[in-house]
């Protein structure tokens, strides 16, 4: 990790910290990626996949990237800047910097465009967790 921010705690709910922190969850998230990235991989001819991911505060875009292992680009937008830098730090920490382009050029997640984009995407990735959420049950406005 890379060294922590004052006020990281206050860009991130409680419960969205310890959600990232349970390992249980990101195991089951990794699994997901991993069987989807393979089924991506053997579809498209081990070309080098170009992934989006839609989430806020995830650790989703440095999982995907890790995945990927240099075979590809992943695409995210992060508004919140405290989590942006953790994101940044992690990803130069493991390498994955070249792998991850985390953006921030819109103003809402909704501003989200093919043309804010610039790339075509093959794989899309989402994790239902928004900074709004205080309440676990919350992300389900997500579906």
């Amino acid at each position: 990790m890379p060294d922590p921010q004052p006020g990281i705690h206050l860009a991130v709910s409680r419960t969205r910290l310890g959600q990232l922190n349970d390992q249980e969850y990101n195991a089951k998230l990794t699994n997901a990626v991993r069987s989807i990235i393979a089924q991506q991989d053997s579809e498209f001819n081990s070309k080098d996949l170009k992934v989006f991911v839609l989430s806020e505060q995830s650790l989703l875009p440095l999982i995907v990237a890790k995945i990927l292992n240099k075979k590809g680009k992943v695409i995210c937008f992060e508004l919140n800047e405290q989590f942006r830098h953790v994101l940044n730090g992690v990803s130069k920490e493991n390498d994955l910097k070249d792998a991850l382009e985390i953006r921030k050029d819109i103003e809402n997640y909704c501003d989200i465009t093919a043309e804010v984009i610039k790339e075509d995407i093959d794989v899309i990735f989402a994790e239902p967790s928004f900074g709004i959420s205080l309440l676990p049950w919350h992300n389900l406005f997500y579906w």
